[in-house]
């Protein structure tokens, strides 16, 4: 019986520090799309603050067409403007870190209202990287 017990443990422990693993590297959409559960706002945010150039080119020209007054065509649009932003990594990542990781740890932590539509989605999203929320990158 302990031996079971002890294997459930580690197994739930790999699930926890998956899970933690997903959230940091902005991954946690993921989740809750297998779990069927309602994706927060947040995690929208986060897999633009913590995508790869390559990550972006994919969320803005996808395979199939997404709706584009729709969640996954806001979040094409905005990958799109990510990348005409920028135009290499170091400046990816210093807009990341400026604008889009602290708009998510402010929706985290409850200090921002989560967005209700797309719209404000994406108008949350391009106010913050006209006006970075962060100085210090």
């Amino acid at each position: 019986m302990r031996w079971g017990r002890a294997r459930s443990k580690a197994a739930n422990g790999r699930d926890v520090v998956r899970e933690a693993q997903r959230l940091l590297d902005g991954r946690a959409l993921e989740s809750y799309i297998a779990r069927r559960e309602r994706v927060p706002a947040w995690s929208l945010v986060a897999l633009l603050g913590h995508g790869s150039r390559i990550d972006l080119i994919r969320l803005a020209y996808p395979a199939s067409k997404p709706d584009p007054a729709g969640w996954s065509g806001t979040i094409a649009r905005l990958a799109g403007d990510l990348l005409g932003l920028t135009c290499d990594d170091p400046s990816l990542i210093r807009i990341q870190r400026r604008s889009l990781v602290p708009l998510e740890l402010s929706m985290l932590g409850g200090h921002t209202a989560p967005p209700s539509t797309p719209g404000e989605l994406y108008e949350m999203v391009s106010g913050s990287l006209e006006r970075p929320l962060s100085a210090d990158f």
